[in-house]
């Protein structure tokens, strides 16, 4: 579907002058695997006359290809309508150029009371309509909690993938963000994962570069299989920001296991050291700014579940710490187990 570093393109014609081929060009030199294009804004195609050029261009470079689309539902017959314009759209593009992924983009039009019928009827109907090998995703906002007014559920019933768009606007806490954006959507339904990163500026905030490598180490860490960005046209706008997206070479990581005791091959256990800091945090996530659930004194003995990669001098483990008294519950979460390249946790217990 969107493995790897993906890039969003709004209107072509306001980007590289409109020159489909200095565009492929660009998107080859600079790493990414797939561009994502918008095609409809409701039942409006987008893009017409330089679509296909640039689907040509493209794919004689190896570039993939992902479509997106704004609906705006409004109402049983134009949700309807605007499924039908998709479904005419996806097709020809899948017929031609073997496009094989369509973003659905829906905001605040789909909060309005009804809009479950409109999502209904759209759904059933562009899926009825386009080739069981195009896959579908969701593509809005990043936290369903906080728009529960959605049809969260109508909609990702017949998706196939998460594409939330984990927009940090005002904030630079990107890892954060996306790893609650991550848990929320993913508590609804357990879909791929490839969410969408802001590379753009909005009412005198701006995402920055180090924003931009936070938000694709992190995902790397979860393991994510793509990232996306919003958008070319913001993208070059931002000092350093092209050459910083060029420059970021995409992989997840798959965590290794932790070395495995014979006796214990679920448990793994280890112990805080006696030089490590006086008090060892214990957090919610694997991110040190995450919620802090208590904290461990050195040679306090801890099972270890899953040890993740080192990133930025922090290495993560998820542990399990014992009661301190026969009744005491455990505490499960996240630990460092090396911080700013010193080990604070030791293998084996004491």
């Amino acid at each position: 579907m969107l493995e790897g570093k993906w890039l969003f393109i709004w209107n072509i014609s306001v980007i590289e002058g409109g020159n489909v081929q200095t565009i492929a060009s660009k998107a080859k030199a600079a790493g990414y695997a797939g561009l994502c294009v918008k095609i409809l804004d409701g039942t409006t195609p987008m893009n017409q006359g330089l679509l296909f050029p640039l689907f040509t261009a493209c794919k004689a470079l190896g570039i993939k290809l992902a479509t997106w689309g704004y609906y705006y539902g409004m109402s049983v017959n134009n949700a309807t309508s605007e499924a039908n314009a998709a479904a005419t759209q996806i097709n020809d593009q899948y017929a031609s150029f073997q496009v094989t992924a369509h973003l659905i983009d829906v905001e605040a039009e789909y909060k309005a009371p009804g809009s479950g019928f409109w999502a209904e009827a759209f759904m059933d109907t562009l899926t009825a309509k386009i080739p069981g090998a195009v896959k579908l995703g969701l593509c809005s906002y990043r936290y369903p909690n906080s728009h529960l007014e959605m049809p969260w559920s109508t909609f990702l019933a017949k998706c196939h993938f998460h594409a939330p768009q984990v927009y940090w606007e005002g904030s630079h806490n990107p890892a954060a963000q996306l790893l609650v954006s991550y848990e929320q959507l993913t508590a609804l339904a357990p879909l791929p994962f490839y969410p969408v990163g802001s590379a753009y500026c909005n009412g005198g905030w701006c995402a920055t570069p180090a924003d931009c490598i936070e938000f694709a180490e992190q995902a790397a860490l979860m393991g994510l299989p793509g990232i996306n960005f919003w958008a070319w046209h913001s993208a070059v706008g931002i000092a350093g920001m092209w050459e910083t997206l060029a420059a970021l070479e995409y992989t997840p990581i798959t965590p290794p296991p932790p070395p495995v005791d014979p006796e214990s091959p679920v448990l793994v256990p280890a112990h805080t050291k006696a030089d490590s800091l006086p008090y060892v945090n214990v957090r919610k996530n694997p991110l040190q700014s995450a919620t802090k659930l208590g904290d461990v004194k050195p040679l306090k003995n801890v099972w270890v579940t899953k040890i993740y990669p080192l990133v930025n001098g922090a290495r993560w483990v998820s542990v399990i710490v014992p009661g301190g008294a026969p009744d005491a519950d455990d505490l499960a979460g996240f630990m460092a187990f090396t911080w700013q390249g010193k080990d604070l946790l030791a293998w084996g217990h004491v």
